[in-house]
């Protein structure tokens, strides 16, 4: 296993752009959650 060298924080999303990182795993979640229930 690979040793951590160091961990990255990104608490404002100036690195990282959370919608686009996660939006897509969030609405599969949830429409899996949902049975394909959108509304």
């Amino acid at each position: 296993m690979a040793e951590i060298k160091g961990i990255l924080f990104d608490k404002d999303g100036t690195l990282v752009d959370f919608n686009a990182t996660w939006l897509g795993v969030a609405d599969f979640m949830a429409m899996d959650a949902a049975e394909g229930d959108r509304w």
